[in-house]
C-alpha cells in the first residue's frame, strides 16, 4: 500500500508497508532543482547600492541551509547573516577572492555593505534532511 503527498515545494513522500507490515518511508523529489536554488550577482557593486539585503526566505520559500558568497571584485565589502529576517549577526569583511561558506547556516537574509567598489556572487539553497 502506498500514499503520495505533495507539499508546496514539490516534494513527494511515499509511504509503504512491506510484507511484514513494517512502515518504510522514502522521500522523493519530483523536481530536484526547482525552487531550491537562488543566485544573486552584482558585477559592479558601488556605494549607491549599499547596503543590499538579499531576502533568501522570500526567494526560496524557506531559509537556506547551504551556499556561498564570493568577492569577485577589487574592493572589500561586509556580509551579515540573519536567521529571522530582522536581526543580523556581526558583519564579516570579505576581501578580494574570499569565499564565505553558508553550509549548515540557517539563512533568512543576507546583508552586503559596500566598503570599496567591488563585485559579488551569492548562491543559496535548501536541503531537506530526515524528511522535509
Amino acid at each position: 500500500m502506498g500514499i503520495i503527498a505533495h507539499d508546496s515545494n514539490n516534494i513527494a513522500r511515499l509511504l509503504l508497508t512491506d510484507s511484514e507490515g513494517r512502515l518504510q518511508i522514502d522521500v522523493l523529489s519530483s523536481s530536484p532543482i526547482s525552487g531550491r536554488f537562488k543566485t544573486y550577482e552584482d558585477v559592479a557593486f558601488v556605494v549607491a547600492e549599499s547596503p543590499v539585503t538579499l531576502d533568501v526566505n522570500a526567494d526560496l520559500g524557506r531559509n537556506a541551509t547551504d551556499g556561498f558568497i564570493i568577492n569577485d571584485g577589487a574592493g572589500n565589502f561586509t556580509v551579515a547573516i540573519s536567521d529571522d529576517g530582522a536581526t543580523f549577526g556581526s558583519a564579516h569583511t570579505m576581501k578580494t577572492g574570499e569565499v564565505f561558506s553558508l553550509t549548515n547556516i540557517d539563512v533568512d537574509s543576507i546583508k552586503i555593505t559596500w566598503v570599496a567598489d567591488s563585485a559579488y556572487r551569492v548562491v543559496v539553497m535548501w536541503k531537506y534532511k530526515n524528511g522535509l
